[in-house]
């Protein structure tokens, strides 16, 4: 979508010719269906011999080289849950394996069963782990077409249908897609789709006029073919099929305590290094955003997405941490908290407090995070909720 393979497949052309200690194995993964059951294992082994021997001809040979695996198309593996474990707490040791990952990164879904047991597991590993390709964002790397880029693209498009090219549709493409590779694409195969699905011909001049008919007149049809392949756009009957299933009693049993002990055995360790730990001051070095940002992205897991409102204010007298609005549950983080602030806490949701006046959370939890050391301090008095 935005050149993820091309940038993947320069690194390793790089790497094959300038690193002679590192191994490219370059895999466009298959998923397990397509692989006929092999484990992911036995996969990556066979295609680290393959790649051993294509590298051989085109470089010395270095049997001590580390391997460095560069997998395209890596939403195809997110049902590899195994996989993605060892990912998120790989430790980068020097006679290990390397791995560089390029997929859909929050795609919600990655075929055209929208498989609903298969989550994104990229959204799940830390920040710290990941490179987004967002050319939306300020500062994130990216590739984007010039209108040269584009120019050729569509020449190419024309040459194949045999078609002209109106002499303002470049200009006008370039600016409607921002010189974005995939959504380029994307509606140039949308013009192939919809144009053999309806039986209109594809045009002999390709023309702003008829494009901007396909995109805006026939929005629902657009909207359809970018929902497709997890490309993270969802059309409303989709939409409307993920809220029914939502309202089925199954999920009805789901207890807020649970939800967070779940949420909290995702916890990634990575996201939560000790930075520093003071005997003296007894703080501890973990921030109290850390566990907030960490909580946030495995409750997102754990409750299939619901939406979460982070720093919630239902009027102007207090903010709570995490609100589920579609549950009426409320969440508020503390670290190392003392008796005195988790009673304070405590206070909030007690009849008559800030929060209960609100009438909105039918249960609440208050999670504090500290060392077992801090823990034995802390004593909580029973205390009755109306």
């Amino acid at each position: 979508m935005v050149g993820k393979t091309t940038l993947l497949k320069l690194l390793g052309h790089h790497i094959t010719h300038h690193e002679l200690d590192l191994e490219p194995v370059y895999i466009q993964w298959e998923s397990r269906q397509d692989r006929n059951g092999l484990p992911y294992e036995e996969y990556l082994a066979q295609q680290k011999i393959t790649w051993q021997e294509r590298n051989a001809e085109s470089r010395p040979c270095n049997p001590r080289a580390r391997t460095i695996y560069l997998i395209d198309e890596a939403q195809r593996s997110y049902e590899e849950d195994t996989l993605w474990a060892m990912l998120k707490n790989y430790h980068n040791m020097r006679d290990g394996s390397l791995f560089v990952l390029v997929c859909v990164y929050g795609a919600a879904g990655i075929s055209p069963q929208r498989e609903t047991f298969i989550e994104s597991q990229a959204r799940l590993m830390h920040s710290m782990q990941r490179i987004e390709l967002r050319p939306s964002t300020p500062g994130s790397p990216y590739m984007l077409f010039k209108q040269e880029d584009t120019d050729a693209m569509l020449r190419k498009f024309a040459l194949y249908h045999k078609c002209q090219l109106d002499n303002r549709v470049v200009e006008y493409l370039h600016r409607a897609t921002g010189g974005h590779p995939g959504m380029l694409g994307v509606l140039l195969s949308h013009v192939q789709t919809f144009c053999r699905e309806t039986g209109v011909p594809v045009p002999r001049t390709l023309s702003p006029e008829f494009l901007h008919e396909l995109i805006v007149q026939h929005e629902d049809s657009f909207v359809e073919w970018l929902g497709r392949w997890g490309r993270g756009v969802w059309s409303p009957r989709c939409e409307g099929n993920v809220q029914k299933c939502l309202r089925k009693s199954e999920y009805s049993h789901i207890q807020l305590l649970d939800i967070c002990i779940n949420a909290i055995a995702r916890f990634s360790p990575g996201a939560l290094q000790n930075r520093r730990y003071s005997q003296s001051s007894g703080s501890w070095g973990i921030p109290e955003a850390a566990f907030q940002d960490e909580l946030y992205c495995c409750l997102n897991r754990e409750l299939h997405y619901v939406p979460i409102l982070s720093e919630y204010s239902h009027t102007k007298d207090g903010r709570i941490d995490f609100y589920i609005s579609d549950q009426k549950w409320g969440i508020e983080v503390l670290q190392c908290g003392s008796n005195a602030e988790i009673d304070k806490h405590i206070a909030r949701f007690a009849y008559g407090g800030k929060y209960q006046r609100w009438e909105i959370m039918d249960d609440y939890v208050i999670l504090n995070f500290c060392p077992r050391a801090a823990l034995r301090e802390v004593k909580i008095k029973g205390v009755v909720i109306e």
